[in-house]
């Protein structure tokens, strides 16, 4: 059986919210700029951005709720 120890636990979790948050990044410049560049609709391009925000928005809540066990 593998014992995790809370710092490892706390630096895995600071890897996987970088990780996922790098993501958003990547497509936040490649989703305009290959999939939404030929929509000839701009309501298309509005769909984009309130989504990528509310994820970017849901990860953070997420990464600053484990602070309070930091102290």
């Amino acid at each position: 059986m593998v014992v995790i120890l809370p710092q490892e636990k706390n630096a895995l979790f600071r890897k996987f919210f970088l990780i996922l948050f790098a993501f958003l990044i990547l497509i936040d410049y490649a989703i305009p700029y290959t999939i939404l560049s030929k929509t000839a609709k701009i309501s298309g391009s509005f769909l984009f951005w309130p989504l990528l925000t509310v994820a970017a928005a849901c990860l953070a809540f997420l990464a600053v709720s484990r602070w309070e066990g930091d102290r």
